[in-house]
């Protein structure tokens, strides 16, 4: 029997919650045979082997591979490799699905003919407590547009598990994540500028758990730098396909507002001064300017000229605001 969907999971060291990810997508309103669960096992050295031999006696619609370790964008790359599903999703091992989703998806994917879809999640605490409402990003019109389109006109979730995605599309298009921390801002803008028909289907799908190996719940000097490359990449991106001025100037005020947003983030995080030096060196290289249109003035002399200052005066104005 063909496979409506495949879900990849990537899993490095996820023994602690890859159980309660598994449950949740067999607590789903498809037969077991018409989806597959694809865990990509990224090296893990504790005991998520052992846990996915056991899972795979318990659920048919349940497959692995192992890999040497590759991080989390080579894992979701092998994953579409694997993949069978006309559909794909992607969900981290920490997280879940919320109960009987993957009808309505399907549904929506199939009725629209749509090569991407874009949905909601609900942000919890490791004990399943709800941190805010649920998440919602406005309202939409209900008919699918055009990927350039969705990219003008709409605010989107930038995290690649919040979509549904066509496999052939992803395929066809050769759209892959890099190698990178921050791989999500770099790949969703791309993959929607290529969707042919994309849309917002406003259901909560995805439970993100705070925990304590969650990504954002870690300092990593590395990941600030992985958002410049990632940006760089984008930016190729921009200067070898981009043709449309108005969707030129959109990727060059996301680059710059994502930049923008990683170097207020290692202020957040207290890194060292001499850390967001490197940053606006790397940036300088690249010739970026991490300031959206609007926002230059004053704020582009100091990070030209006075990067020092651009930077104190960032600290200073990001502590009036958390005091």
């Amino acid at each position: 029997m063909d496979k409506k969907f495949s879900i990849i999971v990537p899993a490095y060291n996820a023994e602690e919650y890859l159980e309660r990810c598994i449950d949740s997508m067999a607590n789903q309103d498809f037969l077991y045979d018409e989806y597959e669960v694809i865990v990509v096992n990224d090296g893990s050295t504790d005991g998520t082997l052992d846990l996915l031999n056991n899972l795979c006696l318990k659920y048919s619609f349940l497959r692995y591979v192992t890999t040497v370790n590759g991080g989390l964008s080579r894992a979701r790359n092998r994953g579409i490799e694997e993949a069978v599903g006309e559909y794909l999703l992607f969900v981290d091992s920490d997280d879940s699905i919320r109960s009987n989703s993957l009808t309505q998806i399907y549904d929506e994917l199939m009725k629209e003919d749509l090569d991407m879809m874009l949905m909601d999640y609900l942000y919890l605490d490791s004990n399943s407590n709800p941190l805010k409402k649920p998440l919602s990003i406005g309202s939409y019109t209900n008919q699918p547009v055009d990927g350039k389109e969705f990219l003008l006109k709409n605010k989107y979730y930038p995290m690649v598990w919040a979509y549904a995605y066509r496999r052939s599309f992803l395929l066809e298009n050769k759209l892959e994540m890099i190698p990178i921390w921050h791989e999500d801002e770099e790949f969703t803008p791309r993959a929607i500028y290529f969707a042919r028909r994309v849309k917002y289907l406003p259901l909560v799908f995805y439970n993100y758990f705070r925990n304590k190996s969650s990504f954002m719940m870690k300092y990593n000097e590395n990941s600030y730098f992985d958002m410049i490359r990632g940006m760089e990449s984008l930016e190729c991106f921009r200067q070898e396909s981009v043709v449309d001025p108005h969707l030129s100037l959109y990727f060059q005020d996301l680059i710059a507002k994502n930049l923008l947003k990683s170097f207020k983030r290692s202020i957040q995080w207290g890194t060292p001064v001499r850390i967001q030096q490197q940053m606006i060196y790397e940036m300088k290289k690249r010739r970026f300017i991490p300031l959206p249109r609007g926002k230059r003035g004053v704020y582009f002399l100091l990070y030209k000229y006075v990067p020092i200052a651009f930077i104190y005066y960032y600290r200073l104005k990001l502590r009036r605001f958390t005091v």
